[in-house]
C-alpha cells in the first residue's frame, strides 16, 4: 500500500504534530469511523511509523481496497492530511451461466457468500478456486470459470450510497468434457503384479484419484 509520507519525513523531526485529517473516497463508512481506526487525531504528535500502523489497522476491517494518506500541507506548525479510501464492494446478487452438471444450489452451497457481505480483496478468485475444486471432485477437471462484477439491478436499501458500491457477482461456468481414466499401466512394480494394483486402483474412489491429478491442472 502506497504512503506518501516515506520521503517527506527525512527531512522533518522524528514527532511532528497534526493539524487537520479530511477524509476522501468513502462511500459507506463514515469519517468519523476512518479517523477512530486510523486513530490519526488532531494535535496529536506522530512519527512516519504512526501512518504504516493507521494503514495497517484500516486494512484488517476488509471494508477497502486501496489506502492512501496523503499530505495536504506542512508548516512549521505542523501537517495537514488526508486519508484517501476506495471502498470493497457489498456483494448483491449471484449468479451463474453455463452450469448444466452442476446445479446452482450446489454452487451457491460451495461458496458460501451472502448477499450484503463486503467482498474483500482477493476473495471472489478464492471462490472460483473452490468451484472448480467442486467440478473437478465431479470428474471435471477442464472446467473453466471467469467472474464478472456489475452494477446491482435490485438492493433491498433505498440509500443511494449503499446502492453505488452494491455488485452483483456472476460466474461464467464452462464446464467441458468430463476427465475420465482410459488405461492405467505401472512400471517399476515388483513386489506386486499389475493385475493385483489393478484391482486396488478398480476400488479406489474417484477423490482419491483426483487429488493426485488436481496440481496438473490447476497450473
Amino acid at each position: 500500500l502506497p504512503l506518501c509520507f516515506v520521503c517527506v519525513f527525512a527531512q522533518v523531526p522524528s514527532a511532528i504534530k497534526i493539524l487537520d485529517v479530511e477524509v476522501e473516497g468513502n462511500v459507506v463508512t463514515t469519517d468519523r469511523m476512518i479517523r477512530y481506526t486510523a486513530s490519526l487525531k488532531v494535535g496529536d504528535e506522530v512519527s512516519p511509523g504512526d501512518f504504516a500502523k493507521a494503514v495497517k489497522r484500516m486494512w484488517r476491517l476488509g471494508m477497502f481496497s486501496d489506502i492512501q494518506i496523503r499530505l495536504d500541507e506542512e508548516t512549521e506548525e505542523g501537517i495537514k492530511i488526508t486519508i484517501v479510501v476506495e471502498e470493497t464492494p457489498i456483494l448483491g446478487k449471484i449468479s451463474f451461466n453455463g452450469n448444466k452438471k452442476v446445479k446452482d444450489s450446489q454452487l451457491e452451497e460451495k461458496l458460501m457468500l451472502v448477499s450484503g457481505q463486503r467482498l474483500k480483496l482477493n476473495m471472489v478468485h478464492e471462490k472460483i478456486q473452490e468451484l472448480k475444486t467442486l467440478y473437478a471432485e465431479e470428474g471435471f477437471l477442464l472446467a473453466e470459470i471467469e467472474s464478472e462484477l456489475s452494477h446491482a439491478k435490485t438492493v433491498r436499501s433505498n440509500d443511494p450510497k449503499i446502492l453505488e458500491i452494491t455488485k452483483d457477482l456472476i460466474f461464467h461456468i464452462k464446464e467441458n468434457r468430463k476427465v475420465k481414466i482410459g488405461a492405467i499401466k505401472f512400471d517399476g512394480n515388483k513386489s506386486f503384479s499389475d493385475w493385483r494394483l489393478k484391482r486396488v486402483v478398480k476400488n479406489t474412489k474417484q477423490q482419491k484419484w483426483y487429488l493426485f491429478w488436481r496440481s496438473y491442472f490447476d497450473t
